[in-house]
């Protein structure tokens, strides 16, 4: 790999790293940015929501324990898997559910502290195009996961970057992180580095290569949310010390316009069951 590129990847893997280790449960910043960060959690959280009380969950990338927070209660026993111990030491001091075991590994080897077939509901929220074993991920998904469990599936769509600013910013700063994330599928296993996106079509294919039937799919959350509303509501709060009028009514609207215009959904959510 030319020196350049090895370079960037050391750059781009600081990047996600600093982002990944702040305190997402108290967030420095304007009231803005709180409310937004709140609204996508909620929007989140609420696609993974377990229709049957009572069940076992694993959650492979559980991050900081923010939707963890919001589902464990609803479950008889929750285990939150994460590769980072900064993450999890976030989750253990703000996510005080009795039911809930935080297990710090890697999400694509075997983890010792859950049996095989134990798992009724698997929750994999924007860790996909982070791990660098995709096969070792869905193996060990499938592993834990009782015959006839649910895997809820969220992870970025390549809408993410049609959007004109984005493109631009990447073409700017990025190029070729950019160009390595709408390589196909076969060339991801280099590109996952780079933080790629998924197609409908590839990744439902994938789903189901390792024995899932995929009964629903749907996107959700716009790039608009998180960058131009939030830059218009920061500079109003900037200027005029209050948050943006309408603010929270834009985002509620504009959860139902993601679904009547799936073009501007960033994030694929993806839900199959278990046949083999």
């Amino acid at each position: 790999m030319k020196r350049f590129e090895v370079e960037l990847l050391r750059e781009l893997d600081e990047e996600i790293n600093m982002c990944r280790l702040k305190n997402r449960w108290e967030l420095e910043g304007t009231e803005t940015e709180k409310i937004i960060e709140g609204y996508r959690t909620r929007e989140i959280s609420k696609q993974h929501i377990v229709k049957t009380p009572g069940k076992v969950v694993a959650e492979y990338g559980c991050g900081q324990g923010r939707t963890a927070a919001m589902l464990a209660p609803r479950t008889r026993k929750y285990y939150g898997i994460d590769l980072s111990e900064k993450q999890l030491e976030y989750a253990r001091k703000y996510c005080k559910a009795g039911n809930i075991e935080w297990i710090c590994t890697d999400c694509t080897k075997k983890v010792k502290e859950i049996e095989d077939e134990s798992v009724n509901y698997v929750i994999s929220c924007d860790t996909l195009e982070h791990v660098n074993d995709i096969d070792g991920y869905f193996k060990e998904i499938n592993r834990v996961m009782k015959m006839g469990g649910v895997l809820s599936l969220l992870t970025p769509s390549t809408h993410l970057y049609y959007y004109p600013s984005y493109f631009i910013w990447a073409l700017k700063n990025h190029p070729i992180k950019f160009r390595e994330r709408m390589k196909p599928l076969e060339d991801w296993e280099r590109a996952v580095k780079y933080h790629p996106a998924f197609k409908k079509e590839d990744l439902i294919e994938l789903v189901k290569e390792y024995g899932f039937h995929v009964y629903s799919h749907k996107y959700v959350l716009s790039f608009y949310d998180q960058h131009y509303v939030k830059r218009i509501g920061m500079w109003y709060e900037k200027v005029t010390g209050r948050v943006m009028p309408g603010l929270r009514l834009w985002l509620r609207i504009h959860s139902v316009a993601v679904w009547v215009f799936p073009f501007l959904g960033a994030r694929h959510v993806i839900k199959a069951v278990k046949r083999c």
